[in-house]
């Protein structure tokens, strides 16, 4: 069975279409989604569409707890617009009540059996979401993540992709597809293959120009820093 595992799409709907495509060509059997599907770029009903045939398992992150705070508090929406731009508005203004109270149905992680395998599935540390997982955080705290009794764990939030083999788990940061931070213009995921029990680390180019040309065409405060994503370190 191959497994991929999408983090951080952040409504970029250019990013998760070639991920898409690229899915089908290595035949790709299950996804899991690990959150943060709305936020910082304009397309989330696009991406919800992209996501709703899947065959796939979802969990929240910290942006899906932001617009469902946001939807009635003004106030609230205000401060997170302020910070991320605009996106959170776009996905309170183009989503359905139906999409909504899917959000907000999602788990925050998910512990799954599949093919002998023990998974755990979860965004980032939901009781701190202030707390990152990097490339070089040192060992002694990603061990901690791993001294639960699982085979792999599977994280985002980040948006840095790293895998660390503790000796007892594998824990897999799988980045992001959407505002993936290493590298501007590849969406970062990964699949798990449960047959050989290996992960294969994937970056997946897709048309950053289309995008920026986007961004210009809209009024956010954060414009800059969405487009130096985008571009960094792809020179």
């Amino acid at each position: 069975m191959k497994i991929a595992i999408l983090s951080d799409i952040h409504a970029n709907a250019e990013a998760l279409s070639a991920v898409l495509k690229q899915c089908e060509i290595q035949k790709i059997d299950h996804y899991y989604i690990l959150g943060d599907i709305v936020g910082y770029y304009f397309e989330p009903n696009q991406v919800i569409s992209l996501l709703k045939p899947l065959n796939k398992t979802v969990i929240k992150g910290n942006h899906e707890d932001m617009l469902l705070d946001a939807i009635n508090d003004k106030y609230y929406l205000n401060q997170v617009t302020f910070k991320y731009g605009i996106g959170l508005e776009v996905a309170i203004e183009k989503l359905n009540k139906e999409v909504f109270e899917w959000i907000n149905s999602l788990p925050y992680e998910k512990c799954i059996k599949v093919e002998g395998l023990n998974i755990k599935l979860t965004h980032g540390n939901r009781y701190n979401w202030k707390e990152y997982l990097y490339p070089d955080t040192p060992s002694i705290i990603l061990n901690q993540y791993c001294s639960e009794d699982y085979d792999f764990i599977f994280t985002g939030h980040s948006h840095y992709p790293f895998l660390y083999n503790s000796g007892k788990c594998v824990l897999v940061n799988v980045g992001s597809v959407g505002m993936n931070k290493d590298f501007g213009g590849l969406a970062s995921w990964c699949i798990l293959n449960t047959e050989t029990k290996t992960v294969s680390m994937q970056k997946t180019p897709y048309n950053v120009t289309k995008l920026i040309s986007k961004i210009n065409n809209i009024d956010s405060p954060n414009k800059s820093y969405l487009i130096s994503v985008l571009t960094r370190n792809n020179n």
